[in-house]
């Protein structure tokens, strides 16, 4: 999706929950961390982008809370595996940029109440792993182009709403300099003192010609 059509979302990133096997004194670590994301403020949200940087996670599945008016909040699998490191014992990809994008999901991700993030590591070479500075984002509010109410399709509306006879309109910044301009040019011609020209005065005398005899 086209970053100017996006807007990026306060959330609070909860602490990652390491998964332990057996005995909650033991050292053993299973490879497996949660973390979660909540959105406060905001009942359900529109995630369209997701990001972070990789923190040698070797893979991450993607989980939303989804709000649905039959079945109340549900959780739901957006991504199942998404490899991070194709190979968990070596370096490569293991502080690498991660994308995620709502073309990427299995579902429309529109009726969030929050994600949840499993991390798993599969290699004992590692001390920890995780995630750093996620962000999400939700549609932009400027983004009037998906607006339903700019729609063309009439069909189902009672009311007819003409449609516009130009696709574009000029550039904000455009319109503000020509205002400017005619501002000044008013203002100019405001102060500008215009001298009375005598109708025969031509020089300081008159021109015999140009005299009309009654």
């Amino acid at each position: 999706m086209d970053s100017s059509k996006e807007s990026s979302l306060d959330c609070i990133v909860r602490k990652p929950v390491f998964l332990r096997d057996g005995d909650l004194t033991s050292e053993f670590k299973s490879g497996c961390a949660v973390v979660d994301i909540l959105f406060p403020g905001h009942d359900t949200v529109n995630i369209v982008h997701l990001t972070f940087k990789n923190n040698y996670t070797a893979s991450v599945e993607l989980k939303a809370k989804i709000k649905e008016e039959d079945k109340g909040e549900t959780w739901k699998v957006c991504i199942k595996k998404l490899v991070l490191m194709p190979h968990p014992h070596y370096e490569a990809g293991s502080q690498c940029y991660v994308s995620i994008t709502s073309d990427m999901m299995c579902f429309p991700t529109d009726n969030v109440v929050m994600l949840r993030l499993i991390l798993r590591q599969s290699s004992p070479h590692w001390a920890t792993f995780g995630i750093e500075n996620p962000k999400c984002y939700i549609p932009s509010l400027f983004n009037l182009t998906s607006a339903p109410w700019l729609s063309n399709d009439n069909e189902s509306n009672d009311v007819a709403v003409p449609k516009p006879k130009h696709q574009g309109l000029p550039k904000s910044e455009n319109v503000a300099e020509l205002m400017q301009r005619m501002w000044a040019m008013t203002e100019e011609i405001k102060a500008a003192k215009t001298e009375r020209i005598g109708r025969f005065d031509i020089d300081g005398s008159y021109d015999v010609n140009l005299l009309s005899y009654t």
